[in-house]
């Protein structure tokens, strides 16, 4: 009548590690595929940026310009990034539009106008238009040259009113004017 001390049960093993419920998996699914999307689509808007910034170099080239990279103003030779990478992808993807030169004094208004109207207009740092001609007629093109940083301009038919009138449709782009 006596009953021995029983023991204490060891779990098996079967019980020793809980089971996630169906839930539980489905959540870590979703969250996954939330975070692959998240990652498709920054590398999709990264690559629409690098395509529009190539046409836009191409069109500055066929109009006459000239281009400087980011990179170009450091001591660095190539853009930074993998090699395998820069080759897979091309070097536009790992750098941005500095400046944009037009140096021929024979560059017309029209040309900035074709830029100024160009979809591909991206943020560019400088804009350098020395030697441009321009008057006072020219200002309403250059006021949709938004995306611009710093401008530098001259032109002996420029007025002053012309200038504030620029200043004031570009508040966030320095203007220089160069004699």
């Amino acid at each position: 009548m006596d009953n021995p001390p029983q023991e204490p049960q060891q779990p098996r093993s079967d019980d020793a590690i809980a089971k996630p419920s169906s839930w539980w998996r489905l959540s870590r699914v979703w969250v996954l595929l939330v975070l692959f999307v998240a990652l498709a689509n920054w590398i999709g808007l990264r690559m629409d940026h690098t395509e529009r910034q190539a046409r836009l170099t191409q069109r500055i080239e066929s109009l006459g310009g000239t281009v400087a990279y980011s990179y170009q103003g450091q001591r660095v030779r190539e853009p930074q990034g993998p090699g395998f990478v820069r080759e897979l992808l091309g070097d536009q993807y790992y750098v941005k539009i500095l400046s944009v030169n037009f140096d021929d004094p024979r560059t017309r208004m029209a040309t900035i106008q074709e830029l100024a109207a160009s979809p591909d207009l991206v943020d560019i740092d400088q804009l350098h238009m020395e030697k441009v001609e321009i008057d006072d007629k020219s200002i309403k093109t250059l006021e949709s040259l938004t995306s611009v940083k710093q401008l530098y301009i001259s032109g002996r038919r420029l007025t002053s009113t012309a200038i504030k009138e620029l200043e004031q449709a570009l508040p966030h782009t320095k203007i220089i004017r160069v004699p």
